[in-house]
């Protein structure tokens, strides 16, 4: 962190950065809260940053039992939300959620 040279003290900046590591985690808790019917397909998230805006790509398996896009849907919207309730800097420009597998009904 920079320090102001004369009292040494920190100097705040105005904008906070976030790790991938913290992304990741708040991504895969929004899709666990999302609904019980779609999962991380073997934790796969592809997250990219262009400017001031965050891209993410999503892998997840989803359960016979529900819709398809309803359970997308759900799964888009919270993810979503909580990125854009994280404080960062960055706007979340487009959450694509890829449907790679299918859960058993189980």
């Amino acid at each position: 962190m920079p320090q102001d040279s004369k009292n040494k003290t920190p100097i705040i900046q105005e904008e906070a950065t976030i790790s991938k590591k913290v992304l990741m985690s708040i991504i895969e808790l929004a899709v666990r809260e999302s609904t019980d019917l779609a999962e991380l397909s073997g934790k796969r998230v592809k997250i990219k940053y262009s400017d001031k805006l965050i891209y993410v790509h999503i892998y997840v398996d989803v359960e016979g039992r529900g819709c398809c896009t309803d359970i997308v849907f759900l799964v888009q919207e919270e993810v979503k939300r909580r990125l854009e309730q994280a404080a960062t800097a960055y706007v979340v420009g487009k959450v694509n959620v890829h449907v790679v597998g299918l859960l058993g009904n189980g």
